[in-house]
């Protein structure tokens, strides 16, 4: 379940958005959803797991924020907090900027994932 968006994020969603498409290549505007009230209310709503593999964050990566429609895909949703979560570094790496609408990645915000995989134990 989405937790309430950070207040930051609340009062800067949108000044953040039009000064990070005005200059894409500015670091720090485009990377102000790293914000540490936003990232540890991603951490807190995944109960500190990445939301693709379930390992611990911080166990072995910080854990990265995740745009799961990549800002690549469609810029617009860069800040949106729907649009946002937390990934291990592995995970968030071997994603990379791959979208597709109509095959895409399970979104356990929306999709039942219990009822869509099967579990089998160690191979």
């Amino acid at each position: 379940m989405k937790l309430p968006k950070p207040e930051v994020l609340a009062q800067n969603e949108g000044a953040w958005l039009d000064a990070y498409l005005a200059d894409k290549a500015n670091a720090t505007k485009q990377f102000r959803y790293r914000h540490h009230d936003i990232k540890g209310q991603l951490t807190r709503e995944t109960s500190d797991k990445c939301v693709y593999c379930e390992s611990k964050i911080g166990h072995n990566t910080p854990g990265d924020i995740e745009h799961k429609v990549p800002s690549a895909k469609q810029e617009h949703l860069h800040f949106t907090w729907a649009n946002l979560t937390i990934a291990c570094t592995e995970c968030n790496r071997r994603k990379s900027d791959f979208y597709d609408e109509c095959d895409g990645f399970l979104d356990p915000y929306i999709d039942n994932v219990e009822d869509m995989l099967e579990h089998h134990g160690p191979i």
